[in-house]
């Protein structure tokens, strides 16, 4: 399961919002509902990075 995948570290938020096919937000708000702690490791750290230099 994503969350599981999520929640015991082997996946990203962003990948699992990604697997689940919903938007990185989203994937936040189901975080809360379902009782699961926000991580923001160095890797959610580089994807936003990425993402903002791809905005300019």
């Amino acid at each position: 399961m994503i969350s599981e995948s999520y929640s015991e570290g082997r996946i990203s938020l962003w990948k699992a919002a990604g697997k689940a096919g919903i938007t990185y937000r989203a994937a936040l708000e189901e975080l809360k509902v379902r009782n699961i702690p926000f991580r923001y490791e160095k890797e959610d750290l580089d994807v936003d990075i990425q993402w903002a230099l791809q905005e300019k």
